[in-house]
Order: C-alpha cells, then sequence, then structure tokens
C-alpha cells in the first residue's frame, strides 16, 4: 500500500528516492505513522508484515525505514544489515517506552534513532528530524533502475525547518 505525498521536501530528496518504509504490524498506529510520515513530505510504503520488509527495501531507493520494535516477527539486525554499508537509508525505530531492553536493542542493532511511540504522537516534526538526521544520507548507491550511473554520493539534506 502506498500513500503518496503531494510535494517532496526538495528536489534532492526526490531525487535519492523520497520513499520511507514503514514497517508496523499494528493496524491502528501504522496508519497514522504511515501519515505522519506522508505530511512530512516523503512517499509512505507501509509494510505490515516485518519478514516482507527486507524484500521492500530490495526494490529501490529509500530515504529511510520507520520500524516498529514491537512487529511481530521483526529481526531487527538483519534488517539493518540489509541496508549495507554507509551511506544508507536512515533507520528509526520506535516503540512504547516501557520497553526499554527492544528500545536498547533496536540502538546495539545500529537503527540511527530511536523514539517512543509518546515522542512520535505528540511531535510529528520530530520523526521528520529523525528520518533526515543530522547527517546526510541516502537509499541509493545509484544501483537502482531509476539512479543507474548516478554519483554514489547524493545525499539528502540535514534537519531543516518546519515547512511553510
Amino acid at each position: 500500500m502506498a500513500i503518496r505525498s503531494q510535494a517532496p521536501i526538495d528536489q534532492r530528496m526526490a531525487d535519492a528516492g523520497g520513499r520511507v518504509l514503514v514497517v508496523c504490524s499494528d493496524l491502528f498506529f501504522s496508519t497514522q505513522v504511515a501519515g505522519m510520515v506522508r505530511s512530512a513530505g516523503f512517499d509512505a510504503v507501509l509494510e505490515m508484515q516485518s519478514a516482507r520488509a527486507a524484500g521492500q527495501l530490495a526494490t529501490g531507493c529509500w530515504a529511510g525505514v520507520v520500524v516498529d520494535v514491537e512487529s511481530a516477527g521483526l529481526d531487527l539486525p538483519a534488517l539493518v544489515a540489509s541496508l549495507g554499508d554507509e551511506p544508507r537509508a536512515r533507520v528509526v525505530a520506535f516503540g512504547p517506552h516501557v520497553h526499554t531492553a527492544k528500545l536498547d536493542a533496536a540502538r546495539e542493532a545500529g537503527c540511527d534513532a530511536i523514539l517512543t511511540r509518546g515522542q512520535i504522537s505528540s511531535n510529528p516534526q520530530g520523526l521528520r528530524v529523525a528520518i533526515l538526521g543530522d547527517r546526510p544520507a541516502t537509499g541509493c548507491k545509484g544501483s537502482c533502475d531509476k539512479h543507474a550511473g548516478t554519483p554514489a554520493d547524493l545525499t539528502l539534506p540535514g534537519p531543516m525547518a518546519a515547512q511553510e
């Protein structure tokens, strides 16, 4: 299920894919997170079955991955490893604040940002900043059909102020 944004944040992000994979098996919260991703200017692709997430990531360029640490059958270290070496799409993990062990495991697995569900719900712009991060990131090294032959250092912008 693809949810299309109305406009990319900027052309560089659109060129780098502008797509964010949302991996969440919670029907209610997954649609909320996908909507927040879309509102942040990304194309959101929702995957409710974590076992299929790595296959989705192999389909092209990704600006980021937003993962619910409570997703059934989630192998987060394998998912992060499937993205390859830096530069890669940023991975944002989230979960209930009381599940500190799962959130710590996400950090150890190599996730770029860790958020609680409460942080996402109370500050949707925080999710946008977490996806973009404070460093350049790209989900494509010029190997997908869209970017074949483009420079491997194609980067996304750092954190941006809220859109007007």
